[in-house]
């Protein structure tokens, strides 16, 4: 599609990620809890919270991951009728946290998850990156590529396939040797994403141009 609008030459593009928010001596930590954490606007057209709440609903069948909890931080237009969904379906250890800052809770969360139908480059996966939480995700999106090395640092799952979603989630949730193994994977994050590296890229497209 941007290729049409530039008559197909890539040439004429520059591609410049977005850039690692937290200051680096307060994101990383080992010492997770059993918590799945997902940060995000409370709107379901885009976000899809409610496949969520049916991911974890089929997750929470399972007994042996019953003293994990999902974390919901943020609001929005749906919030009520997430609130009332869960009431109806008895869905059990979703904990909804408001509009806070998301910092403390990805330090404790040992995983994030996304069920977002469409993203461009998602902070949220970047901010839970550098904080060492291990990432899951639908390929919905180009940039899940750019963010999430599938076996290694997360998974990435076909797209609304919520089988293999419930699946991988819960194989991250009991397999405690695969899980700190992929949260080790984000000692070491992609400088790319340092704030000095992305600024560099933009001093060196605006000089290109002007």
């Amino acid at each position: 599609q941007y290729l049409s609008m530039a008559s197909g030459d890539a040439r004429q593009f520059s591609v410049i990620p977005n850039a690692f928010v937290f200051p680096s001596h307060q994101t990383f930590s080992l010492k997770k809890k059993k918590e799945v954490l997902i940060v995000a606007r409370l709107d379901d057209w885009h976000k899809r919270i409610l496949e969520a709440l049916k991911i974890w609903q089929q997750v929470q069948l399972d007994l042996s991951v019953r003293d994990w909890t999902l974390r919901i931080v943020g609001d929005g237009i749906d919030l009520p009728f997430y609130r009332s969904y869960v009431k109806k379906k008895h869905i059990p250890n979703i904990s909804f946290e408001g509009y806070l800052s998301p910092l403390p809770y990805y330090q404790n969360a040992s995983i994030f998850m996304m069920t977002s139908a469409c993203e461009g480059m998602p902070m949220t996966l970047l901010e839970a990156k550098q904080c060492g939480c291990v990432l899951i995700a639908y390929n919905n999106f180009a940039s899940t590529h750019d963010l999430i090395q599938h076996g290694i640092d997360g998974f990435l799952v076909d797209k609304d396939d919520i089988t293999d979603f419930v699946s991988k989630l819960k194989l991250l949730m009991t397999d405690e040797t695969l899980r700190q193994g992929m949260n080790q994977a984000n000692t070491h994050p992609n400088t790319s994403f340092n704030i000095s590296t992305v600024a560099e890229q933009w001093n060196q497209l605006i000089n290109q141009i002007c």
